[in-house]
């Protein structure tokens, strides 16, 4: 899916590639975006999008780099997909720019009820270590601590987890 979504967004982050000004932005989309979408299709909601997203960047809301999102979430007809558009400023940092600066981002967010397979894979950490803990803490007489990472941008961030 990875390459598939590349070929499908690597053509629209092109077109907005090196654009003046002290902001970036971000394309919010599913994971599954660009599943079973190929040949004219492809190209239809290739430009499609990067049009939509042309004729209405200037309507998203600017937010500082690092405060909470203002989205523009869309379904557009010709995009096989929903989406949200994002608008991101600069312009406390000397000079007003940086290297994110004139450029459009993918970011990845998993559709579906992500809380519920969430605790479902919680449960399944939790009964896979549990026992193997417990076994060390009482040979040991230790105390235990279980740290959960998680480094999937998509499913954990501050933005999707509440």
């Amino acid at each position: 899916m990875g390459e598939h979504n590349r070929a499908f967004f690597q053509p629209i982050i092109d077109r907005f590639q090196g654009r003046p000004g002290a902001e970036s932005w971000e394309l919010m989309v599913p994971v599954e975006a660009s599943q079973g979408v190929s040949g004219r299709k492809l190209r239809a909601a290739q430009n499609a999008l990067g049009d939509w997203i042309e004729a209405n960047v200037s309507s998203v809301l600017v937010t500082r780099y690092g405060d909470r999102y203002q989205p523009l979430s869309r379904q557009v007809s010709g995009i096989p997909f929903r989406f949200e558009l994002y608008r991101r400023s600069f312009d406390f940092l000397p000079g007003g720019r940086c290297e994110l600066s004139g450029q459009l981002h993918i970011l990845y967010f998993a559709s579906g009820d992500v809380q519920a397979d969430r605790v479902i894979r919680l449960g399944k950490t939790c009964d896979d270590k549990f026992p193997k803990l417990g076994s060390w803490k009482r040979s040991d007489d230790t105390k235990t601590v279980l740290v959960l990472e998680e480094n999937d941008i998509s499913l954990t961030n501050h933005q999707r987890v509440n």
